[in-house]
């Protein structure tokens, strides 16, 4: 399992804590933070990746490779997809809300 993050990603996120959480809530949406959600009862796998830890739900299947990509529209934001998703709305949302 690796982690591929392009410069951009990796900068912003050592800008912001020098963590990425990766999870769902309860509606099945994705989520990408920098700081751990509120709710106690989410556990995470820490994976490591080059120039940041990143914490991904233990309830997500780990794939080969998990892509960290920064976007800049609709405004500042990484975004994690892996093997098989699509990205776009039906890769569900993941918001970095400063």
């Amino acid at each position: 399992m690796s982690v591929v993050a392009d410069p951009e990603a990796v900068a912003f996120i050592a800008e912001h804590a020098g963590s990425l959480y990766v999870y769902a809530d309860a509606a099945g949406l994705k989520h990408v933070k920098a700081e751990a959600p509120a709710d106690p009862s989410i556990r995470f796998d820490q994976v490591e990746a080059e120039g940041f830890l990143m914490y991904v739900e233990d309830d997500i299947e780990h794939p080969k490779t998990w892509n960290a990509k920064f976007h800049h529209l609709p405004y500042h934001h990484v975004d994690v997809l892996w093997d098989g998703q699509e990205p776009g709305p039906a890769a569900g949302m993941s918001y970095w809300p400063w």
